[in-house]
């Protein structure tokens, strides 16, 4: 029947059903009346129906989904929803950002947010909680990767709660994590190049920042820039902060 959901396993479908915790991920939002709000795949509407009430024509979504797309564009009369994937969406103009990420994505899709940041204020996510733990908190230098590093310079991280799997259906293998992260307008940098630029610097993560950056740059430029920053010449690039990374970054640009 065409009222019933369909869950398709290819897009990571697991949809949230207690609605007391759906209010308290849409409470986390501060967006304004001047603002543009944006979920990321709504799937059958737990949270978008509330988030149209409240935000009206402030309100996008996006659901690569045919099926659930057409469900929530009949259902609501003029929700401004987009039928397609949104690592391919322009998301340039929305300053605030909410979803219920798929698991299989959550790298992609944090990505394509972090590189935005510049013009993003708030985002609310739903991950689940392995993947928080490993790409947000990113606690053990072997964990550190180039977006969690990037994350962590341009926007604050705040955990909200956890969320049981026994609240979604179907139902995951693991429990979600519900996390802000708030944009600390700190930094003015090419969030694209400086990605790239760590992604050179996490290349090997046996060799030294040295090593891994000679594939680029002149070594005699990289011990300058080292020195100037009192960064050990045998370091590895886990070893440093992020701010010693970005400093050794703008360093090389000039």
């Amino acid at each position: 029947m065409e009222s019933e959901n369909i869950y398709k396993k290819k897009y990571g479908q697991n949809f949230l059903i207690d609605q007391n915790i759906c209010e308290k991920i849409i409470n986390l939002l501060n967006a304004g009346d001047n603002d543009k709000v944006l979920e990321i795949g709504p799937g059958d509407g737990a949270l978008t129906y509330k988030l149209f009430n409240k935000y009206k024509d402030n309100f996008y979504c996006v659901e690569i989904d045919e099926f659930y797309f057409n469900k929530l564009k009949n259902s609501m009369q003029n929700l401004n929803i987009f039928n397609k994937d949104f690592l391919k969406l322009d998301i340039s103009s929305y300053n605030y950002v909410i979803g219920n990420v798929p698991y299989y994505i959550t790298s992609e899709i944090l990505l394509k947010l972090i590189l935005n940041y510049k013009n993003i204020d708030q985002i609310v996510l739903m991950i689940q909680q392995d993947a928080y733990n490993r790409i947000v908190v990113s606690k053990n230098k072997d964990e550190k990767t180039p977006i969690s590093i990037l994350l962590k310079l341009v926007f604050d991280v705040t955990f909200n709660f956890n969320v049981s799997k026994e609240v979604f259906v179907p139902k995951p293998h693991i429990s979600s994590t519900v996390f802000t992260l708030t944009s600390n307008k700190k930094y003015d940098f090419d969030a694209r190049d400086f990605y790239n630029f760590l992604l050179i610097c996490f290349n090997s993560r046996r060799k030294t920042l040295i090593n891994n950056l000679s594939k680029k740059y002149r070594k005699e430029e990289i011990l300058e820039v080292l020195k100037i920053n009192n960064v050990n010449l045998e370091a590895r690039s886990e070893d440093l902060s992020k701010e010693d990374l970005l400093n050794i970054y703008l360093e090389l640009k000039k």
